[in-house]
């Protein structure tokens, strides 16, 4: 899915890899936000069930399950350390960020792979189009004249050490 393949860009951060050498693969968590987790990339596959009957040769909706962008990427990275996604609406990559602070608190984990991925989806730019909520032209987010949201993709992942690794201890 394209959650996935946002992630993928970063495959090739040495941060990332870093951190399991530098504190071993059970000591790093993964916790990514995603609102949608790619879910309008099943859609050709809902519409052949709908039209054969049957999905298509080799369709997987596990690619698209919510827990799929952490998976994917703990399992990648070789991290064995607690690996999930949270899916809140808008606050879903702030939750993420919130729950690798409380998993270094706890020291559940050494360092966590942390931060969000959204793609566009239907149902998202359909659902703020509903609210009236989307600008037809640029986004102008702290101006007076404001009419709306602009909706995008983004991805953003970084490695949250422990408060003893920032200390030097």
């Amino acid at each position: 899915d394209r959650s996935s393949a946002a992630s993928d860009v970063y495959k090739r951060q040495a941060p990332l890899r870093a951190a399991v050498a530098h504190h071993g693969a059970h000591r790093v968590a993964v916790v990514l936000g995603t609102s949608t987790s790619g879910v309008n990339d099943n859609a050709p596959a809902f519409h052949t069930l709908a039209a054969k009957g049957t999905w298509p040769v080799g369709y997987d909706y596990r690619r698209q399950a919510l827990s799929a962008p952490a998976a994917f990427l703990a399992e990648w990275l070789g991290a064995t350390g607690p690996a999930y996604t949270l899916s809140t609406a808008c606050t879903s990559s702030a939750r993420a960020l919130l729950s690798a602070r409380r998993l270094l608190a706890l020291g559940l984990a050494d360092a966590v792979v942390c931060g969000g991925a959204d793609t566009l989806c239907r149902l998202t730019i359909n659902g703020f189009a509903t609210l009236e909520a989307v600008d037809e032209t640029l986004c102008l987010p702290f101006s007076a004249n404001r009419r709306g949201i602009n909706i995008g993709e983004a991805c953003l992942l970084y490695t949250s050490p422990s408060p003893r690794d920032q200390r030097g201890s």
